[in-house]
């Protein structure tokens, strides 16, 4: 998923692992996300939570638990391009 999303194969791909996840009422994490064009792509697809080196590389426990007391919320709040998430299994 490097070249999401401008690559279309890629970008089919995540739309459809996505909606896959979800019709099975399951929530989506991206793993891997470095740029803002990346998040704003799979927001707009209803990913639920992501990961990458757009918000941090690697760090240890404490080091992480340090980051997201200095971040939170605003950092980690849902992507305004998110739509309202709809379960398919109610």
């Amino acid at each position: 998923m490097r070249d999401l999303p401008e690559d279309r194969n890629d970008a089919e791909l995540a739309v459809t692992i996505i909606g896959m996840a979800h019709n099975l009422g399951l929530d989506v994490l991206a793993e891997g996300v470095e740029s803002a064009a990346q998040l704003g792509f799979l927001a707009s697809q209803g990913c639920d939570t992501w990961q990458g080196y757009l918000c941090s590389p690697p760090l240890p426990a404490d080091a992480l638990a340090e980051h997201v007391r200095r971040h939170a919320p605003e950092h980690f709040a849902r992507h305004p391009a998110a739509p309202a998430r709809r379960w398919a299994n109610p």
